[in-house]
């Protein structure tokens, strides 16, 4: 049997980033605003609502398993770079959109995201110091 390497598994550069997270909180609705249906931009204020299209920022500490959702922009705020990588902790920049959760039993609805898709990460290996 030979060892030929197979040139589709090479490392691409340009591959989309892996983002460890636990089961229970990939299965689990992100929340966000302060109500139910209060939700604004982080910079320019302006009210997010349901359906829209955000930009968010999100970390996880390098011992912690769970990502917090720090900021939510709405689409003319959304940042492109992260504004400086901090070491220890894995910060994210995505786009989503805003939808509806509803919990029957307790008759109550909050603000969510939804098809998430990354735009920049940085590992808890790189940066400056905070």
């Amino acid at each position: 049997m030979s060892e030929h390497a197979d040139p589709q598994s090479s490392v691409d550069d340009t591959a989309t980033p892996v983002i460890q997270t636990t089961p229970s909180q990939l299965l689990q609705p992100v929340p966000v605003g302060s109500g139910a249906k209060q939700c604004r931009c982080h910079d320019c204020h302006t009210r997010l609502r349901e359906g829209q299209q955000i930009g968010l920022y999100a970390y996880r500490l390098a011992e912690a398993d769970r990502w917090d959702m720090a900021r939510v922009f709405c689409r003319d705020c959304t940042p492109e770079q992260l504004a400086g990588p901090t070491l220890g902790v894995a910060e994210l920049l995505g786009t989503g959109t805003l939808g509806t959760v509803s919990y029957s039993a307790i008759r109550s609805h909050q603000l969510c995201i939804a098809e998430v898709l990354t735009r920049r990460v940085s590992p808890p290996t790189e940066g400056s110091h905070p």
